[in-house]
């Protein structure tokens, strides 16, 4: 099943709401509590999955390279 275009929220591609997708830049428009209780939701329902890669601090070079490479899907988190 295709995702529907109403069911996307971008904060950097404002053209996205030319094809029907939700744009907001965190304005006045923004309800931020709202939308961490959805995604908290689609979480604890698996209907949404973030991809996290961790990396100890002396690998922070790495993350670092990864993250320049603009291939990243997901986050990268440096732990202690």
């Amino acid at each position: 099943m295709a995702p529907e275009p109403s069911q996307v929220v971008s904060i950097a591609n404002f053209a996205a709401g030319q094809a029907g997708a939700r744009v907001t830049g965190g304005g006045s428009d923004s309800r931020p509590m709202e939308a961490l209780a959805q995604v908290a939701d689609l979480l604890a329902q698996n209907k949404l999955v973030i991809k996290v890669q961790t990396f100890p601090f002396d690998r922070a070079a790495e993350a670092y390279r990864i993250s320049l490479s603009g291939h990243v899907r997901g986050k990268l988190v440096l732990v202690p």
